[in-house]
C-alpha cells in the first residue's frame, strides 16, 4: 500500500508531536512544520491527513477522533482533504 512507503519516510523526518494542550502559536508552528515535511517528501495529497494524524496525541487525538466521527464518519481518511483537516 502506498501509505506504508510514505509513513516510513515521514517518521524518518521526525515530525513534531502535537498534544493539543499547547497554545495557538505552537499549534500553527506544528501545522507549518508538518506541511513543510509533507511538501519535502512530495507526499501525495490523498495521504497527507493520514500521515499527519500519526503525530496527534492526547487532547489532539481526542479532538481528531471527535471531528472524524462528527464530520467524516464513513469516509476513508484518504478521501479527506488537507484543507478540511488543517
Amino acid at each position: 500500500m502506498i501509505i506504508d512507503k510514505y509513513l516510513k519516510l515521514f517518521q524518518d523526518m521526525r515530525p513534531p508531536l502535537f498534544k493539543g494542550v499547547e497554545g495557538p502559536i505552537e499549534a500553527e508552528n506544528w501545522l507549518l512544520r508538518i506541511e513543510k515535511i509533507l511538501e519535502g517528501m512530495n507526499c501525495p495529497k490523498e495521504i497527507k491527513v493520514s500521515l499527519a494524524t500519526f503525530t496527534l496525541e492526547e487532547e489532539a487525538e481526542r479532538w481528531w477522533r471527535g471531528l472524524y466521527q462528527d464530520k467524516f464518519e464513513g469516509i476513508p481518511c484518504m478521501q479527506i482533504k488537507w484543507d478540511d483537516f488543517s
